[in-house]
């Protein structure tokens, strides 16, 4: 759950909003070491045992700058991160870079074997490495942004969007449930 917390010796007034998730209730030491690794997984499926916060913050953050006298409606926000996954950004050097690493790295790895398939189809639809200057288009990435427009931010911990990421989530072996996203909040 996120909290306003006022920031110690803070002359200038600061605020910080904590977004900490909380592990979901079927995490446990047992659930870990059922999974017959030395670690928890550092990426994949299995590394998600907590629920996100990122888009608690910023709706908390919106929710403090309205108090200060913000105008922005929530949708606005989103606005131009849409339109980017939308209509598509230009890739970087540095993407580039990294998803040439990513296809001859971290592609073999066996922990992000369930995520292959999505990442393949977002990244490289034509399974090569995305090239400087290439339009990037994200349409999945552009739906769940338009319901945290239409929504709210707590579509992401309630509402149709949580829906989505607990059903995928699960379909893949992690054990967060849609209980872990609403208490959340």
């Amino acid at each position: 759950m996120y909290s306003e917390e006022f920031l110690p010796s803070n002359p200038l007034g600061l605020k910080a909003v904590n977004a900490s998730g909380r592990c979901g209730v079927n995490v446990s030491a047992q659930y870990c070491r059922s999974l017959n690794s030395s670690a928890i997984a550092h990426r994949g499926y299995q590394s998600c045992l907590t629920v996100p916060g990122m888009v608690s913050a910023l709706g908390a953050a919106f929710d403090v700058s309205r108090k200060l006298g913000g105008k922005l409606a929530w949708g606005e926000l989103l606005e131009d991160a849409l339109y980017y996954a939308q209509e598509g950004m230009v890739v970087s050097s540095s993407l580039a870079c990294h998803s040439e690493d990513y296809l001859t790295l971290h592609s073999k790895d066996p922990c992000e074997a369930p995520l292959q398939e999505e990442m393949l189809k977002i990244f490289f639809p034509e399974k090569i490495s995305l090239k400087i200057g290439q339009i990037l288009r994200q349409k999945d990435l552009a739906h769940s942004l338009s319901l945290l427009m239409d929504e709210g931010p707590r579509s992401f911990h309630e509402g149709t969007l949580s829906q989505l990421l607990v059903r995928d989530l699960q379909q893949h072996g992690n054990p967060l449930t849609a209980s872990d996203f609403v208490k959340y909040h």
